[in-house]
């Protein structure tokens, strides 16, 4: 296996694009793709770019390489994604150090994206046989009957990999789409092409068929054909691009998978620890330079300790550097990707405060740095229809409003849709349990930031605006189809019975549905007692 060596070269001094113009390249000659560290603007590395032409080919090797794979037993199969993930792990080192490199993450961000990779691997794998085994079960008013159910692969999943945390947008919906009996093609954002260029040279070194797990380089067209030819697709591209593919698939009725950066809640009771709660929303607010897929964008605070919690973010936010690469221990806050997420962040902070907003710290890009950093921010007095809470544009941003009670945050979170996650902080917790009974979200927190959906919580579909992403073992499913086999019942029913005339039938459905009931005859019994009961 061979990984991208990084090469250190400025961006300026090799006046070399990210993305090659195609009228600057030959015809005959392959586009090149550079990968660019956002923290210092060095080149990485690069990678050749897939044109759309050759994606049918792609989608009928995968799909040859998944007949011969579909064949093997359940077990060896998550067996030798077990075996896999462990060769995967073998190299760890050198994944984060290219993490590192590539997305601009400091160290501690990338292990965390590690250790999340592997919680969610470690349920998709301890889950696959419970999950995947066929069950049989039989009807207690049809005796007899027997009803089978078999999870059969689809066929070639399309995985559309993220730019920030690509290891754990690659690695877990590959194993389980492996698990589950189908080939993948997993294609890797502009932001991050290396890291999984080298995931597919390991899967490949370790003995895995290339054609059933293939890593391509491409854009937005390559990817829209390949979804065209896909049995299914798993998108963590932009929200654009998710709802466009979920648009395009529809009329094809396959499983269209995704998730992006959600806008998630926080809500500050006046009894809350505030400079516990100060500190949690800076780091769910700006870790990662808010590049993360949740992001918490919107900060309930009530009357009573708004002015003492401006005060606490505002002093935690002064600790925060920025600044070098991400092996230098003073960054803690991380870049962006390029110089047009830094205008759109000031243009959204600027249009915020020209609508009322108070602008207390932050607001623009780093001066005097030659990374893409964006200084950490602090607004007040934001409301729902400002684009600072409305857009999905990332940045370290602490956007904070007023509210006189709990009630009030309830209905303006409501309003907007509900959201993925709310976290409450508050010193009475069955004040927060009845508050998180009302709120629309898939997982509140009392007195922590739900940084993400655990593996093991279940998706709950109706609080994203798109499509679904189920999360850990529910992807084993989800990239499966249901089959159930009913077997009609005892041969010794006589055929008689079979043929009998509509109303003898509408007669014995009435009965079963009275013996469901449960109530039929001894309803009628104490009415004859107790008449006009």
């Amino acid at each position: 296996m061979k990984t991208h060596q990084t090469h250190t070269p400025s961006l300026d001094e090799t006046n070399i694009h990210r993305q090659p113009r195609e009228q600057d390249s030959p015809p005959d000659q392959k586009q090149r793709l550079h990968s660019v560290n956002p923290s210092n603007q060095t080149i990485v590395g690069e990678a050749e770019l897939t044109p759309p032409a050759p994606a049918a080919e792609f989608v009928e090797h995968a799909r040859e390489a998944q007949r011969a794979w579909k064949r093997r037993p359940l077990k060896k199969r998550i067996q030798r994604c077990r075996n896999l993930f462990h060769e995967l792990l073998g190299w760890r080192k050198e994944l984060l150090e290219l993490l590192v490199d590539e997305t601009g993450k400091n160290d501690l961000e990338a292990r965390w994206e590690l250790w999340k990779t592997c919680e969610e691997v470690a349920d998709i794998l301890s889950e696959a046989d419970q999950q995947l085994e066929p069950e049989v079960e039989g009807s207690r008013w049809t005796p007899g009957r027997r009803m089978e159910t078999r999870w059969q692969p689809r066929g070639v999943v399309l995985v559309v990999a993220s730019g920030y945390d690509p290891l754990q947008t690659t690695i877990a919906p590959i194993l389980a789409a492996l698990a589950a009996g189908n080939a993948v093609i997993v294609v890797a954002d502009h932001r991050a092409p290396l890291v999984v260029q080298s995931l597919t040279n390991i899967a490949t070194s370790t003995g895995i068929a290339d054609a059933l797990w293939t890593g391509l380089v491409g854009g937005e067209e390559l990817i829209d054909t390949l979804a065209d030819r896909a049995d299914a697709v798993i998108s963590y591209g932009s929200p654009q691009l998710t709802r466009r593919i979920a648009r395009r698939q529809a009329t094809r009725m396959i499983p269209v998978l995704g998730r992006w950066p959600t806008r998630d809640v926080m809500i500050v009771l006046n009894d809350a620890p505030i400079e516990r709660a100060a500190r949690a929303a800076v780091c769910a607010a700006c870790g990662g330079g808010g590049r993360r897929r949740r992001n918490l964008r919107r900060i309930y605070v009530q009357e009573s300790v708004f002015d003492p919690f401006v005060d606490a973010v505002v002093e935690e936010v002064g600790t925060l550097k920025q600044g070098g690469n991400g092996r230098e221990e003073a960054m803690k806050i991380g870049p962006l990707f390029d110089r047009q997420e830094l205008d759109s962040m000031e243009e959204l902070v600027n249009q915020a405060s020209e609508a009322g907003a108070r602008l207390v710290a932050g607001g623009r890009a780093r001066p005097r740095c030659r990374g893409t950093f964006f200084e950490p921010t602090v607004l007040t007095g934001v409301d729902e229809s400002m684009g600072i809470w409305q857009q999905d544009a990332p940045g370290p941003v602490v956007a904070m409003a007023r509210i006189q009670a709990p009630a009030e945050a309830v209905r303006r979170t409501c309003d907007g849709g509900g959201y993925g996650a709310v976290s409450i902080y508050t010193g009475n917790r069955e004040v927060a349990s009845n508050l998180s009974i009302r709120l629309q979200a898939s997982v509140v927190g009392i007195n922590e930031v739900v940084s993400d959906v655990p593996a093991s919580s279940p998706t709950t579909q109706a609080t994203f605006h798109g499509p679904p992403d189920p999360v850990g073992s529910d992807r084993l499913r989800a990239l499966s189809r249901r089959i159930v086999t009913v077997d009609g019942g005892w041969k010794s029913i006589p055929p008689a019975l079979e043929t009998r005339t509509p109303q003898r039938m509408e007669q014995v459905l009435d009965a079963a549905i009275n013996m469901v009931h449960r109530r039929g005859w001894v309803q009628k019994a104490v009415d004859m007692v107790v008449p006009g009961r």
